[in-house]
């Protein structure tokens, strides 16, 4: 699974964009976020700025690849009327059952990712499984 945060849009929605753009803008990060996955996936979402992402993936490495597929996507510029929008995303991953065994602890470990990640200043994307950080 995947937790995206949009980062910025959150600062921006409500202040200078009127409803219809925001819901222009939500529509379009969930699009981008689609045409990244290329495929049968489940995409929700979950808050203000916040999309989860479920994944069929089972193996680290293409979970990594797909985080880079869906950071890459979104990193790029959006256009809602007539404005430019530069959105600041942030990803946290989970694997089942690497990183937990139910929802909960799946959603608790991307969370933290994403909060790690912004605390440093970063984006991310974090796609550090349990079972990548105990690997010999």
């Amino acid at each position: 699974m995947l937790l995206v945060d949009v980062g910025r849009f959150h600062r921006l929605k409500g202040t200078f964009f009127e409803h219809r753009t925001d819901d222009l803008l939500t529509r379009a990060v969930a699009e981008r976020i689609e045409k990244a996955l290329c495929g049968a996936k489940i995409v929700a979402r979950i808050g203000d700025n916040d999309y989860a992402v479920l994944l069929t993936e089972e193996h680290p490495e293409q979970l990594a690849a797909v985080v880079r597929n869906v950071l890459a996507e979104l990193k790029k510029p959006f256009g809602v009327d007539n404005d430019i929008v530069l959105p600041n995303p942030c990803m946290g991953s989970a694997l089942y059952p690497f990183d937990g065994e139910d929802i909960q602890t799946l959603l608790r470990h991307a969370g933290t990712q994403i909060y790690s990640a912004r605390q440093l200043g970063g984006a991310g994307p974090t796609a550090q499984t349990a079972a990548a950080s105990t690997a010999p």
